[in-house]
């Protein structure tokens, strides 16, 4: 099986301030394997710090980043994957 980094992003059309909160919570609590980092620029995101971090100041090579990551460290990816899972399942309660 082929993994690559997992993260989550969407957009409000109006976007809802109390809703941070509990973004930001879920990426901070969830029992994980890495760090995770909820962001609320143009776009609202869960993704792996360590993705946050590579794809650079504002994001600009986010793409690159997650294409760097997927192909050079299955086992992140992998553990990632379940990492989103557990974060999702916290925004589910």
């Amino acid at each position: 099986m082929y993994f690559q980094v997992p993260f989550v992003a969407w957009r409000f059309e109006t976007p809802h301030d109390e809703l941070r909160e509990i973004f930001d919570s879920a990426a901070r609590t969830a029992p994980t394997n890495a760090e995770w980092t909820f962001t609320s620029r143009r776009n609202w995101m869960i993704a792996p710090s360590r993705l946050i971090e590579k794809a650079g100041p504002g994001g600009a090579l986010f793409n690159e980043a997650a294409l760097s990551i997927t192909t050079s460290d299955q086992e992140f990816c992998a553990a990632a994957s379940e990492d989103l899972e557990a974060i999702l399942r916290e925004l589910a309660v």
